[in-house]
């Protein structure tokens, strides 16, 4: 809590005034959120992703496309990752792997 009161009073330093209204307007979005969210989580219910949730409001083949799409997704940063890791495993335990 104490980060956020020090970067909020740091940017009302740098950028002024209208940081100040920024910072008083958010609970509102929070309050009219909530609500957004509230009148339509009965639409949600029995869902267990968003794949779901995404076919039971547009219906058909939307969910199976999310599907797919969170699955490459989700592949390509699994190769990320075994790219970083294939880069600090050798640094940090000093192996010579292809010699």
């Amino acid at each position: 809590m104490s980060a956020a009161i020090f970067s909020i009073t740091e940017s009302i330093y740098k950028k002024g005034f209208y940081i100040i209204i920024i910072a008083m307007l958010r609970p509102i979005y929070w309050l009219l959120t909530g609500y957004i969210l509230s009148r339509n989580i009965e639409r949600m219910n029995g869902c267990l992703s968003v794949a779901d949730v995404i076919q039971r409001i547009y219906g058909g083949i939307s969910g199976k496309i999310i599907t797919i799409a969170a699955v490459i997704i989700s592949l390509g940063m699994l190769a990320a990752q075994f790219t970083v890791l294939s880069d600090l495993l050798p640094a940090s335990y000093k192996l010579d792997i292809l010699s």
